[in-house]
């Protein structure tokens, strides 16, 4: 079935989940207090079982969908957790966060495999490229960087943002990246 899933909330209060049928609409799960502060992030694991979130409770949190339950709970940044991102085999998770590093997770354990640290500014997305072990990130010192998610070594950096970056998105043929 066709889902959308939203992330949000109140500051300070909590971070919500909701997921609704774009069929007809209709509401099929809430969690109203899935994170202690607002969500940044929230992602459907490529085959839809779980959802993670990230959040400024500095938290990644893993649940699974058709129960809602949460089913890991992922520490490790020291700051807001902004963005997310499942590698398609659905195994390993990426993080960014406002700690100016990228946290690499084992999906399935929760267990914390690199933490990239070479950022100046927050690191506020994240995303695969396809099937490869390569991750590129948008960060708020205008830089798009791209690592190899599976030693944390940095591939190359891509400069000529006059700004901020807050999102970034890489094409189906893994040909082009946009960050904006």
């Amino acid at each position: 079935s066709q889902s959308l899933l939203i992330a949000g909330g109140i500051p300070s209060r909590r971070g919500e989940l909701q997921i609704y049928s774009l069929t007809d609409g209709s509401r099929l799960r809430h969690l109203p207090k899935a994170h202690d502060d607002v969500i940044y992030s929230a992602r459907f694991s490529p085959d839809g079982r779980r959802i993670a979130s990230a959040g400024a409770d500095k938290y990644v949190r893993i649940f699974d969908t058709a129960s809602g339950e949460q089913v890991r709970r992922l520490e490790g940044h020291t700051s807001y957790a902004l963005g997310l991102a499942w590698k398609r085999d659905g195994q390993i998770l990426a993080s960014a966060g406002a700690d100016n590093s990228i946290k690499i997770w084992n999906g399935e354990t929760g267990d914390q495999l690199q933490s990239i640290a070479n950022f100046n500014r927050p690191v506020t997305a994240v995303s695969f490229v396809g099937e490869t072990d390569q991750i590129v990130s948008a960060c708020g010192d205008k830089l798009v960087r791209v690592h190899n998610a599976a030693n944390g070594g940095l591939i190359r950096n891509i400069q000529g943002s006059a700004s901020w970056l807050h999102c970034i998105s890489v094409t189906p043929d893994n040909a082009v990246i946009a960050a904006g």
